[in-house]
C-alpha cells in the first residue's frame, strides 16, 4: 500500500512536473511570441511614425519656404508701390481758386460796355436774386443817425403803441394789432426772428445751400437775416425780387436787438421786378 501509494504519488509528482512544466513552458512561449510579434509590430509602427515624422519635417521646410517666399513678394510689392507714387508725385490743380477770381476780374475789366451789359443780363436770368443783392450793396444807405430810441411817442399811424416814426412815407406801417396783441411782444417774434442761433443758422443756409453772399459786419448780416425771418414767418415764400414792409414796430424792435453803430440803415426797397 505504501509502495503503490509512493508510487502514484511519484507518478503523480513526475506527471505534475510533466504536464505543469509543460503547459509552463507553453504559456511561456506562447507569451514570449506575442511579446515578440509585438515588440516587432512596434518596431515597424516605429519605422513608420518614423518614416512619417520625417515627412512631417520636409512638409514643414516646404511650408517654411512657401511662406518666406511670400514674404518676399510682399515686400517687394509694397517697394514697387512706394516707387511709382514717388515718380507721380503731387498732382495740383491747374490754378488755384485766388489765381481764378484774378483771371475773371481781368476778363470783367477789359470787357467794354455793350459786352458788360450782356453778360449781366445773362446772370440775371440764372441768378436774380444774387444781381439784386449786390445793387443794394452800392446803393447809398440813407441818411445817418434816423434811430428813435425805444419809449418814443408812437406816430398818429400806429395803432399798437409800439411803432417809431420812419423816414419814408411808404415804411409807416404798423401791424394794425392793439398793444397786448403787437407781433412784436409775442414770443415767436424772439424764438424766430431774434434769436442768434436761428439767425446763424438761417445765414449757413443760405450761404452754403442759395450761394449767397453773407455780410462782413455780424450785427448787419443778424438784422438782415431777422428781416428774412419775419417775411417767411408772416408771408411765406414770395419769389425772387418780391418784398414786403415790414411794420415799423418790429423793424425797431429787429434794429434795437442788432443795431447799425452809426445808425445808417438802407431802409425799405420796392421790387425791381414790379
Amino acid at each position: 500500500m505504501d509502495t503503490e501509494s509512493n508510487t502514484s504519488s511519484a507518478s503523480g509528482h513526475s506527471l505534475r512536473g510533466v504536464f505543469g512544466g509543460g503547459v509552463r513552458g507553453t504559456g511561456r512561449g506562447r507569451g514570449g511570441g506575442r511579446v515578440g510579434r509585438r515588440g516587432g509590430r512596434g518596431g515597424r509602427r516605429g519605422r513608420r511614425r518614423g518614416s512619417i515624422g520625417g515627412r512631417g519635417q520636409v512638409a514643414q521646410g516646404s511650408g517654411t519656404g512657401q511662406v518666406a517666399r511670400g514674404r518676399g513678394a510682399g515686400q517687394g510689392a509694397r517697394g514697387r508701390g512706394a516707387e511709382s507714387q514717388a515718380g507721380r508725385g503731387v498732382v495740383r490743380p491747374a490754378e488755384t481758386e485766388d489765381e481764378r477770381k484774378e483771371r475773371v476780374k481781368g476778363l470783367v475789366e477789359s470787357l467794354g460796355g455793350d459786352a458788360a451789359k450782356e453778360i449781366l443780363c445773362m446772370a440775371v436770368d440764372r441768378q436774380p436774386g444774387l444781381i439784386l443783392d449786390i445793387l443794394d450793396r452800392i446803393e447809398p444807405a440813407q441818411p445817418a443817425g434816423f434811430h428813435p430810441q425805444p419809449g418814443s411817442p408812437s406816430p398818429s399811424w400806429c395803432c399798437c403803441s409800439k411803432c417809431r416814426d420812419m423816414p419814408t412815407v411808404e415804411e409807416r406801417v404798423c401791424c394794425g394789432y392793439t398793444p397786448e396783441y403787437c407781433l412784436s411782444q409775442l414770443p415767436d417774434m424772439e424764438q424766430y426772428i431774434l434769436d442768434e442761433g436761428v439767425l446763424s443758422l438761417a445765414r449757413l443756409y443760405r450761404r452754403e445751400i442759395l450761394v449767397y453772399p453773407d455780410e462782413r459786419d455780424l450785427c448787419k448780416a443778424n438784422r438782415h437775416a431777422a428781416y428774412r425771418q419775419f417775411t417767411l414767418w408772416r408771408h411765406g415764400r414770395l419769389g425772387e425780387g418780391v418784398r414786403m414792409v415790414i411794420p415799423s414796430c418790429c423793424v425797431w424792435t429787429i434794429r434795437d436787438r442788432y443795431p447799425d453803430p452809426y445808425a445808417q440803415y438802407t431802409g425799405f426797397k420796392a421790387s425791381r421786378l414790379s
